[in-house]
């Protein structure tokens, strides 16, 4: 584990860099650090929603974040997250409650509901890079958007629904100093989770060409944001019994480890990577291999996809490579079926573990080779799609008891990119999911 300290004013001990940071201060062995101001060195190749070239970033201003010790009123630290006790993934969603009217989804057909923008194709923006559902009422959904190429700025950003997706609204415009440690505007978000037992509290993760890189915690469902670390961040994956812990992967061009909270961004570990780990110069992927509903793994079981699979289960402390299917660049997601087979995204074909990521195999049956970003499911059968970019693809079904044997959901049922972030709402009967140039949704049953 990395410890960070903090010498002086944008010194940050162990990185070897001057930046700014959002300050910092030990509370013994499990608060090492909390939104340190590391790194602000981006580009690369952008994930799910298309190409990112080119690239923000550079050494942000020294001393734009106050209070680097943590001595004086808590400034720049988000409130500190206390854990509920109740398992989070053993909970029923809240119910499908518009305000207004929800768009008109019909079994099968896949619709674009995001907001409008005046693309021309091949797409000329990254589009939707994540999309996340509010579980006590799945009427409301976040999504964050980056518009380029003949679009302003302005459009960019946080975007929110209440009514499932008919009309959106722009959380913020514009944010002045995007490098101190609080902003009421995100403009490129890459993940994010929204509080099963707090609607109004919500992480993101922004990193890649954002102007505001680090991981981000409000308080008012997105009206308002701290920085609880500062750098350039895109996986992110929540224990699914503690929306308090959560660990992170980096988009830098240099792996600085896993990063781990428990107290919801108050204070952060900095775990190593494995020694032999690799990320090619870009994002890799970090998800918890814990299952409550068919009791296997725990907090401290890990995976960090990168030039193949790694697998801890001592959250960090040594680390075993399992595979060598490589992570998808952007994130990695993981889905858990019925029978407690786990999937992730993966190039080439999507990959399954019958072990909780201790062995990996390839399901392929009736699929085409390519990128796959991740896979869902509705509790009865699984869900994904090759990025056939620019040529839409179908998206593809199999049953969940088995993982194999795919076939097209319906011949129509196409997005511009593979899918991903895929969700289930069974409140609704929808399943919603990114496709490249927004988010969508798909009516696979019936509402409760």
């Amino acid at each position: 584990m990395k410890t960070i300290r903090f010498a002086s004013v944008g010194t940050i001990v162990g990185f070897g860099f001057l930046a700014a940071a959002c300050g910092g201060s030990d509370r013994g062995d499990k608060s090492q650090a909390n939104a340190t101001g590391g790194s602000a060195t981006t580009g690369g190749s952008g994930g799910t929603g298309g190409s990112a070239t080119g690239g923000s970033g550079g050494t942000p201003p020294m001393g734009t974040c106050k209070n680097t010790d943590r001595a004086q009123d808590g400034e720049g630290r988000p409130r500190a997250c206390v854990p509920s006790g109740m398992c989070d993934a053993m909970k029923p969603p809240g119910p499908f409650s518009p305000e207004g009217t929800a768009p008109r989804l019909e079994r099968g057909v896949v619709t674009r509901i995001g907001p409008e923008f005046s693309l021309t194709p091949p797409l000329d923006a990254i589009g939707s890079a994540t999309v996340a559902i509010d579980p006590s009422n799945t009427a409301v959904l976040y999504t964050g958007f980056e518009v380029t190429n003949g679009n302003t700025t302005k459009e960019n950003g946080l975007y929110r629904t209440r009514d499932g997706g008919s009309t959106w609204t722009l959380l913020g415009t514009s944010d002045e100093n995007p490098w101190d440690c609080t902003s009421n505007f995100l403009d490129l978000a890459i993940n994010m989770a929204v509080d099963p037992n707090d609607p109004n509290h919500l992480y993101v993760t922004q990193g890649v060409r954002g102007g505001a890189l680090g991981f981000w915690v409000s308080w008012d469902a997105g009206e308002t944001w701290t920085r609880a670390f500062f750098d350039d961040l895109t996986a992110m994956s929540v224990d699914p019994c503690d929306f308090c812990h959560v660990i992170l992967g980096s988009h830098t061009q240099g792996p600085i480890g896993v990063l781990e909270t428990e107290d919801g961004g108050y204070s952060w570990k900095i775990h190593e990577p494995p020694a032999g780990f690799d990320n090619g110069g870009g994002s890799y992927g970090v998800a918890f291999l814990y299952d409550p509903r068919s009791g296997q793994g725990d907090p401290n079981t890990w995976m960090l996809h990168g030039n193949g699979i790694w697998r801890t289960s001592n959250a960090g402390d040594s680390w075993s490579r399992v595979s060598e299917f490589g992570g998808i660049h952007g994130s990695t997601l993981l889905y858990y079926a019925t029978n407690g087979d786990v999937y992730t995204g993966s190039y080439g074909y999507p990959a399954r573990s019958r072990d909780n990521g201790m062995t990996w195999e390839l399901s392929q049956a009736g699929l085409s080779n390519g990128t796959y970003f991740g896979v869902g499911g509705d509790g009865t059968n699984l869900y994904t799609m090759v990025d056939g970019f620019p040529a839409p693809f179908p998206i593809m079904m199999a049953p969940e008891s088995a993982g194999d044997n795919w076939t097209p959901l319906a011949a129509d049922a196409k997005t511009p990119r593979g899918i991903s972030h895929q969700q289930f709402d069974p409140s609704s009967g929808v399943m919603y999911f990114v496709g490249g140039d927004g988010p969508y949704g798909v009516r696979l049953a019936d509402p409760l």
